[in-house]
Parts: structure tokens; sequence; C-alpha cells
């Protein structure tokens, strides 16, 4: 059954805690087709910056846990235990140069998944900063290991 679903906490929904919680909430979920919007505030002193400013490959890691909650919630519910999952490649994933973020920017990844044949998964998720596509790319996962 399909259920489109808003404003969501994502911090049950993926195993990621402290520092390595990226993540703040789902905007919205289409359970059924498994593809939604998810979106995290830049933090001050978070993990993903340096002395030079955003390390922009943390958009990966930000990118599979966006991925990860809409797939637990549309496969598990909201208060089901956070299973362990495992990304396992990345493909094609691109970011647009000159783009510099900072910290208190709000990113959106919209998140499609394409492929769900267990044990893997695929999402297709596009990055937006301001309205602007800034980074997109194709993750798999390890389902429910």
């Amino acid at each position: 059954m399909n259920a489109i679903v808003r404003d969501l906490d994502v911090a049950t929904l993926i195993p990621h805690r402290g520092p390595m919680h990226l993540i703040d909430r789902i905007n919205w979920v289409d359970t059924g087709s498994i593809q939604g919007e998810v979106r995290a505030r830049l933090r001050a002193g978070a993990v993903y910056f340096s002395e030079a400013g955003f390390e922009r490959h943390w958009l990966i890691e930000l990118a599979a846990q966006a991925s990860a909650a809409l797939y637990q919630y549309s496969r598990q519910g909201a208060h089901a235990v956070s299973p362990k999952g495992y990304l396992v490649s990345v493909r094609e994933f691109s970011t647009v140069e000159g783009v510099e973020l900072q910290a208190e920017d709000e990113l959106l990844f919209q998140v499609v998944f394409e492929v769900e044949s267990s044990p893997l998964g695929q999402s297709r998720c596009d990055v937006v900063h301001r309205g602007q596509v800034i980074a997109h790319g194709e993750l798999t996962f390890l389902l429910d290991a």
C-alpha cells in the first residue's frame, strides 16, 4: 500500500549516533515507491568541515544516510529498530564546481530507489542547495544486513 507521509524525525531510522548522525528530518516519503526528500542543516564544527571548509566527499555519506532513512521507514515504519546496512558502491557521483557550503546551510536530498532486490538496493540521489542541484549519483546498499 502506498502512503505519502510528511515531516518525520529520523533519529530511530538509521544507526548513526553522535557526530556521525548527519541528517535531520524526512520532508516526505512515498512508502510504496521508496522515494522522498530528506533535509540536513550543516552544523559548524561537524565532521564534514575542515580548515578548508566543507569537504564535498561528505555529500556521499549524507546521501547514504538519507537513502537509508527513507528505505527503513518505507519497509519497517518509524518505530522499528534500525537494522545495519552497508554502502557498497557509489556510481557517477558528481558535484557542481564553485558551490561553497557553509554552516547553517540547508541541503535537500531527493532520493528514488530504483532497485530493491534483497540483499541489494540502489538509490538515485540529487542534492539540492538553494533550489539548485549541486550533486547527484547512484548508491548501492547491502540491505538489512
